[in-house]
Formats: C-alpha cells, structure tokens, sequence
C-alpha cells in the first residue's frame, strides 16, 4: 500500500513537474483599432514676384508654374507655365481662343480684399496641350498705384474645360 501511494505521488509530481515545463499559451492580443488615415501634405503653388505673392492653385491641375519674371520696360510679368497633363484638342481650342486666354488674374490687397482692376492675360507662345510642354504667358500689370496696394496676385481659371 505505501508502494502504491508513493507510487501515485512519483507520478503525480512527474506529470506536474512536465506540465510546468510546457510554455504557457500566450495571451491573445486585443484588437487593435484601425489606425487614421494620415492626410497628406500639398504643395502650394504660391510664387513671390516683386512685392506680390502670386498664387496658381486654381490652375494647377493643367498648369504649374517653372518661373517667372518683371519685365519693368513693359510693365508686364512673363511667367513660363508647364503643361501637367494631356489636353484634349477641343481643350487647346477652347484655351487659345478664349478672350486673353483661358486666365483671369485677380489681384488682393493684404487684407485679401479684391481690387477693383484685373490685367489682361495672354499666352506669348503657342499652346499644343502635350504634357511637360511649356508655355509663356505675360501679365499686363495694372498702374504703379493699383499695383503697390496687390499684395496678392491669384491666376485663376476663366473656363472649366481642360482644368
């Protein structure tokens, strides 16, 4: 009978003994909500030329401003725009017969407060419509007075057709 029990026990102590071994299953992790989607940062299309910052946002889908410079003999600013992605040829034509061009410049004072004046815009280059294709356009600036108080210069699009 002792054999016995201290058999059982030898036994008992042999299978807590292995079972102490084994590795402990690993709790399950707890769901992990789905991060936020990060928002990605944009490159603004805002250019200083003179004593105005000149913004292209609103052409920049057919657009996007390589440079740009006074011409003070002329009164005029000549920017090169290049050409990001493929017009239509019914887009060409809408954007070279358009009256002046397919731009209207908006001019802003520091208070972003519209003035009364808007220069004439016209290409200085023949527009194909290819991507990467670059092309001139001259600003006719307003008067030295009209254009000391534009702190803000906007190009934005006169037409929807190719933007």
């Amino acid at each position: 009978m002792i054999r016995l029990a201290a058999l059982s026990l030898s036994i008992l102590m042999l299978a807590g003994l292995v079972l102490a071994q084994q590795p402990k299953p690993e709790p399950k992790p707890e769901a992990q909500p789905e991060p936020e989607p990060l928002i990605e940062a944009k490159k603004q299309e805002t250019w200083t030329l003179g004593d105005q910052e000149w913004d292209f946002k609103d052409v920049a889908t057919a657009y996007a401003p390589v440079k740009g410079a006074l011409n003070a003999k002329t009164g005029t600013a000549e920017w090169t725009l290049e050409i990001v992605k493929e017009l239509a040829p019914g887009e060409v034509g809408i954007h070279e017969n358009t009256e002046g061009s397919p731009f209207k410049t908006v001019l802003l004072d520091a208070d972003k407060v519209v003035l009364a004046e808007e220069p004439e815009v016209r290409f200085a280059s023949k527009l194909t419509g290819k991507p990467g294709e670059r092309v001139k356009i001259v600003v006719q600036l307003p008067n030295a007075e009209v254009l000391s108080q534009a702190k803000f210069i906007r190009i934005e699009r006169r037409t929807k057709v190719g933007f």
